[in-house]
């Protein structure tokens, strides 16, 4: 468990994660994306991660300002984290109530803002 269920979440403890998650794959022959990593990281800590996918990578590159066909496990933290958590929205007080709930998870629901079905 490198991803703490509260707090903050380090670059180091990212690291570990992308890790261990290499490591289950080892002798797999399929090996897990930054798609499926990302798709966990974001149902454990909702505040913290977005999933990025093929339905996604286009528009949130655009505006997070990374190339989606480079992204890799070793550009997430920079090109995707990085730019969301030194945000004004990320960044700002927490709402109470209601409200706040929906805040817990305004990393993760980017997905649903950036989803594009294919033409």
């Amino acid at each position: 468990e490198t991803i703490p269920m509260i707090g903050e979440v380090s670059k180091d403890q990212f690291d570990g994660y992308i890790k261990l998650f290499n490591k289950a794959f080892a002798k797999a022959s399929h090996k897990g994306g930054v798609p499926t990593a990302s798709r966990l990281l974001s149902m454990k800590r909702p505040d913290m991660f977005v999933c990025v996918n093929n339905k996604n990578r286009t528009k949130l590159g655009k505006d997070l300002g990374f190339a989606p066909t480079t992204l890799t496990f070793d550009k997430y933290w920079d090109d995707v984290i990085m730019p969301i958590t030194e945000s004004v929205w990320w960044q700002a007080t927490r709402p109470s109530g209601k409200d706040g709930q929906l805040w817990d998870g305004r990393t993760a629901m980017l997905d649903s803002i950036y989803y594009e079905e294919p033409n």
